[in-house]
C-alpha cells in the first residue's frame, strides 16, 4: 500500500481546531503527501471531527498521467451548527438536495472549515435529471398493469 501514489488518510481534529485543507502537505513515515481531495467526514460525540482525505505521494513522479474529464458539476456551500447532527448527516456524499427547484447529488467535498460554533462545507454537486415524461408514463402504466394483473389481448 505504501507504494501507491494515491492513498487515503484519516485525521481527527478537536471541534474548534481548523482541519487540514486541499493543498496542504504532511509527512507520514518520511514520505511527503499532498491533500488532493476530501473523501469523507464524521462528527464524533459533537467534539471531534474525523476527516478522511485523498492524498498523493509527491515524492513519486514516475507515473503516467491519466486524463479525466469530470462531468458537469456546480460548487455549493453550506453551514451547520456543530450540534446539528441531522443537518450534518444530510451533507454526506451521495445524498440528494434541492437548490432553486433542481435536484443535485453531493459528489465531492472541497473544503471543511470551523467558524466559531459553525462548520462550513464546500462541495460539488452533480445535477440529477428525471427520465422524460413519455418514458415515465409508459413505465407507470406498465407497473399498474402488473399490479392489477391486467393483460392486453
Amino acid at each position: 500500500m505504501s507504494d501507491s501514489i494515491i492513498r487515503s488518510f484519516t485525521f481527527k481534529f478537536r471541534l474548534f481546531k481548523q482541519p487540514k485543507k486541499i493543498g496542504d502537505t504532511f509527512e507520514h513515515r518520511s514520505t511527503t503527501y499532498l491533500i488532493i481531495g476530501i473523501e469523507n467526514f464524521e462528527l464524533l460525540y459533537e467534539k471531534v471531527l474525523k476527516v478522511s482525505y485523498i492524498c498523493q505521494n509527491i515524492q513519486k513522479r514516475d507515473f503516467k498521467r491519466k486524463v479525466y474529464k469530470p462531468s458537469y458539476q456546480l460548487k455549493f456551500k453550506a453551514k451547520r451548527k456543530y450540534d446539528d447532527s441531522e443537518g450534518i448527516k444530510r451533507l454526506a456524499l451521495g445524498n440528494i438536495f434541492n437548490f432553486k427547484g433542481e435536484s443535485y447529488k453531493i459528489t465531492e467535498y472541497m473544503r471543511i472549515n470551523i467558524e466559531h460554533v459553525d462548520i462550513s462545507f464546500s462541495f460539488l454537486g452533480r445535477p440529477v435529471y428525471p427520465i422524460n415524461p413519455k418514458e415515465a408514463k409508459a413505465k407507470y402504466i406498465s407497473e399498474r398493469k402488473k399490479k392489477l394483473q391486467l393483460e392486453v389481448l
